[in-house]
């Protein structure tokens, strides 16, 4: 999946891999939107390192550089400029 090696871990429900790819968060219900990058990704969520320090809302879209599918997701944890992610739908993996 976007061409990282992988992250295992037994505690996690899916692989995750690393990744410093720049994206867009944007608010899906809101006027929200911030830059972002996406330091970890797997089928079903991701972790991000917001670019500035607003509070994105609970559920938001995201598109990272580079590819053109949007993935909107809710936001299940906020910490020092970080945000975890939880997709509504499950990301096809490329292996």
């Amino acid at each position: 999946m976007f061409g990282f090696k992988k992250l295992t871990s037994k505690e996690r429900k899916s692989e995750r891999y690393p990744t410093f790819n720049g994206a867009e968060v944007y608010g899906t219900h809101t006027k929200f939107r911030c830059a972002a990058v996406v330091r970890d990704i797997s089928e079903t969520g991701a972790r991000l390192r917001l670019t500035n320090n607003d509070s994105p809302p609970d559920h938001i879209t995201i598109r990272v550089n580079g590819y053109d599918d949007k993935m909107t997701g809710k936001v299940c944890w906020r910490n020092n400029g970080e945000i975890g992610i939880m997709f509504d739908e499950k990301l096809e993996a490329n292996e």
